[in-house]
């Protein structure tokens, strides 16, 4: 919430000289940032973000003339992690 208000105080304060603040907030996206974590994206596709969702995002407001993005909220479809198997807590302490 802090880098929120704190984006959009600085693009009221610098948008008279064209320079663009976005605030992009993307939820659960299939990464390897889960891989030293006692949990893990759930398994279905409408559960995370793909990267490529996050890029075409970017892309889409950089191309988009004569209009200011200044938040961006992305999510799935459904949001739903779960804890790592057994198996795989027994690989995460391991390493």
């Amino acid at each position: 919430a802090g880098l929120s208000q704190f984006g959009n105080s600085l693009f009221d304060e610098v948008r008279k000289s064209g320079v663009k603040i976005i605030n992009i907030s993307p939820d659960i996206i299939k990464t390897s940032f889960y891989k030293d974590l006692s949990i893990e994206q759930f398994p279905n596709e409408d559960s995370y973000l793909d990267v490529k969702v996050i890029s075409d995002t970017i892309e889409f407001i950089l191309k988009t003339p004569n209009a200011v993005f200044t938040e961006i909220q992305i999510e799935p479809t459904k949001k739903r992690i779960q804890r790592k198997t057994i198996s795989n807590q027994t690989d995460f302490e391991s390493k």
